[in-house]
């Protein structure tokens, strides 16, 4: 059974999904998942130092709990009001982060088309990191120069003006 049936036969999946969104977002007003390498640890610090108040910039990582990362990564989509993919060289010469960050896409494409993802796909990708046509069916990126800090910060004022919108 695929995670789209799962949805259509479970109507207290929404309301679980609702309450999983209070919990995980308290005390902020909206979640935003994004997709990154953690290999871009100075992005991550520049998103974070950023983001507007009452915003919480959700960085999957590697897990060590008892629940299922798979689980936890539909479910931290589901609580967010957007998702943002931050493709990079880190992503694109790291197989498994690639395969990670490709997993949370097809999840968020799915969650959008059934509605549980309120918001859409934004992307960003470093001048240095090849878009496949995959990625481009899913989403528009926005291009930067992952090594000019001009550039990046100008990326960072771009996600932080698009949380506005969603």
């Amino acid at each position: 059974m695929g995670i789209l049936e799962l949805f259509k036969i479970a109507p207290l999946r929404h309301f679980a999904l609702n309450r999983l969104r209070q919990q995980t977002i308290a005390p902020y007003n909206k979640q935003i998942f994004i997709m990154h390498s953690s290999n871009d640890s100075d992005l991550i610090a520049l998103i974070k130092e950023n983001f507007p108040p009452g915003v919480n910039p959700y960085f999957a990582s590697q897990w060590r709990e008892a629940r299922i990362p798979l689980d936890k990564i539909v479910d931290q989509l589901s609580a967010s009001a957007a998702a943002f993919v931050l493709w990079t060289r880190n992503v694109v010469e790291s197989p498994r982060t690639r395969d990670w960050i490709m997993f949370e896409l097809g999840v968020a494409k799915t969650l959008v088309e059934i509605g549980l993802l309120s918001g859409r796909i934004w992307g960003w990708h470093s001048e240095d990191a090849e878009l496949t046509d995959l990625l481009k069916s899913i989403t528009q990126f926005v291009t930067f120069n992952r090594w000019d800090s001009t550039s990046c910060l100008s990326m960072v004022m771009e996600m932080k003006d698009t949380v506005s919108q969603v």
